[in-house]
């Protein structure tokens, strides 16, 4: 019988298992080998249950973050112009933080100047639809002007 057959057995159907085994000679070693089992996986139920409670009450070590210096907007100033000035700051950063680490430096260099050239583009980009935007509103003026100082035509 394995071991989940005895978890599927009813506690009377488990005590009678047991005394059958400490009364019968021959099964004696495996019923005390099943108690050494036993209690060797209480005994390690226990100093886990420790280790745990140990490791809990040790207070966890956090890691301190580098305080970057954020630069307020400026007046007036756009959050593009804002996220370029983050953005610089940043990479004086990185100097000092990544001294030891020539590879990190370099692709976190890289990573930051990409995002400088992909705000460059978003903001050309915007003052280039907000032109068409502009020409296209005074385009739709002068047509609505033109066709109400017309007036209506007579045709006789």
């Amino acid at each position: 019988m394995d071991a989940k057959s005895f978890a599927d057995l009813k506690p009377e159907q488990l005590a009678a298992a047991m005394q059958l085994l400490a009364t019968n000679p021959q099964y004696q070693h495996v019923l005390q080998h099943a108690q050494a089992a036993a209690a060797s996986q209480a005994q390690q139920q226990h100093q886990q249950q420790q280790q745990q409670q140990a490791q809990a009450s040790i207070p966890s070590v956090s890691a301190q973050l580098p305080q970057y210096s954020v630069p307020a907007p400026p007046p007036g100033g756009s959050k593009y112009n804002h996220l370029l000035l983050i953005i610089e700051e940043l990479n004086k950063d990185i100097r000092p933080t990544y001294a030891g680490n020539r590879n990190c430096a370099e692709r976190l260099k890289r990573g930051l100047n990409h995002a400088k050239v992909l705000i460059r583009e978003c903001q050309l980009e915007l003052e280039k639809l907000d032109k068409q935007s502009k020409a296209a509103i005074l385009a739709s003026k002068e047509h609505h002007h033109n066709s109400s100082t017309a007036g209506p035509s007579s045709s006789s």
